[in-house]
């Protein structure tokens, strides 16, 4: 076939694609034209069912039945809106009313403080005097129960240290209150200096636990890092610190250059902070039966050892703060002197005059020498040629 073929068949092509799509578009128009009518025909339907129920509401007082027409159904509301409303103020009413209520303790009366730090407490008709306690509780009695407050310990470290606040909290006691914050792969600048920021409030009778240097170590940053923590013990005097020293590490071999860095920060650790009376340094001698299967953290048993040893710390430092000496004074006689006492003192007050008086010397004074007669300064004439 020639070009002129190839462009008819091409044509009938497309003629026969258009008409497809015409037939669809009349399908599409026709399906439309049947659902509007439908559309009219349930409008038309909605407009006279509704006026017929408007004119049923109105000629018949059966306002609550339902009514049924070509399968619609009304549906009203079986409460009036004037009766629901009354209902919902007879509630309100009941509610607000007082609730009445009986009690076999009279009310405690106002508590006059007096000048002398007393209090006036009156219960069933009876008067007490009664010392003011700075935080109480008065129950209904009369009696005070006081609250006891609790001394605080903030544990901070890396993550050797997690698990340690609740395993110091439970070697304690109740009378601390221990809270813990851990910074994982964190170097003693971080530590310390989230440490600065919870340390404000603590008295002197109160501990922070410093636990970390292992990061530092690790990135030979171990002089950065002691320095860090001899800042944060000076700007903290207030209080007393403990450092618990990097442990061995268990994952290395012995001979690494690792475990050897951590001998020498240890000994350093000692040396800076031997002068400060409020640090208190502890030594992780923990073996290998302490440290978890990867032998880096240590494991339930390492951690109760070192959190009993911490508690331990904390009781003998409160206890030697607690148990001091008194010294009583040297009470004065009031006996009249004696005549050997009178004797004595004499003798002693003319021996120490004998002690503290100058001597005069009988010998005579040597006239001293003159530099140019010695034999190192000799003398020297001129001479004239």
């Amino acid at each position: 076939m020639d070009s002129n073929g190839d462009n008819e068949i091409s044509n009938c092509i497309k003629c026969s694609v258009y008409e497809s799509q015409l037939r669809e578009v009349l399908d599409e128009l026709s399906s439309l034209k049947l659902v509007n009518k439908l559309l009219q025909k349930e409008v038309l339907a909605y407009t006279t069912h509704k006026s017929t129920w408007e004119t049923d509401r109105e000629s018949s007082d059966r306002i609550g039945d339902p009514r049924e027409y070509n399968g619609w159904t009304l549906a009203t509301s079986k409460n009036r809106t004037g009766k629901s409303r009354k209902r919902i103020k007879d509630t309100f009413a009941k509610f607000n009313q007082p609730i009445q209520t009986a009690n076999r303790y009279t009310p405690l009366n106002e508590l006059p403080t007096s000048s002398e730090g007393t209090t006036t407490v009156s219960a069933n008709g009876v008067k007490k005097m009664v010392k003011s306690l700075s935080p109480r509780e008065t129950t209904g009695n009369g009696a005070i129960r006081t609250k006891i407050k609790k001394k605080k310990v903030i544990v901070i470290g890396d993550s050797h240290a997690r698990g340690l606040a609740a395993e110091l909290s439970s070697s304690l006691g109740k009378s601390f209150e221990v809270m813990g914050t851990i910074m994982p792969g964190s170097g003693l600048r971080h530590i310390t200096g989230l440490a600065s920021r919870e340390t404000s409030q603590l008295q002197h009778d109160e501990f922070v636990i410093i636990c970390g240097g292992a990061n530092d170590i690790n990135k030979n940053e171990s002089n950065i890092g002691l320095s860090n923590i001899r800042k944060f013990a000076l700007q903290n005097e207030h209080t007393n610190v403990i450092t618990i020293s990097p442990p061995h590490r268990h994952d290395l071999q012995d001979s690494s250059c690792i475990n050897g860095e951590i001998q020498v920060y240890n000994r350093k650790l000692h040396k800076m902070l031997k002068d400060m009376y409020h640090v208190t340094i502890i030594d992780t001698n923990c073996t290998r039966e302490d440290f978890t299967r990867h032998g880096l953290h240590m494991n339930s048993a390492g951690k109760e050892k070192l959190a009993g040893t911490t508690g331990h710390v904390i009781t003998n430092f409160l206890a030697r703060q607690t148990s001091s000496i008194s010294l009583n004074w040297k009470e004065a006689s009031t006996a009249t002197p004696t005549k050997e006492a009178t004797v004595e003192s004499s003798t002693e007050n003319a021996e120490v005059e004998h002690k503290t008086a100058v001597r005069a010397s009988n010998r005579a004074k040597k006239i001293p020498a003159t530099r140019n007669e010695d034999f190192l300064w000799p003398t020297y004439t001129s001479k004239t040629i």
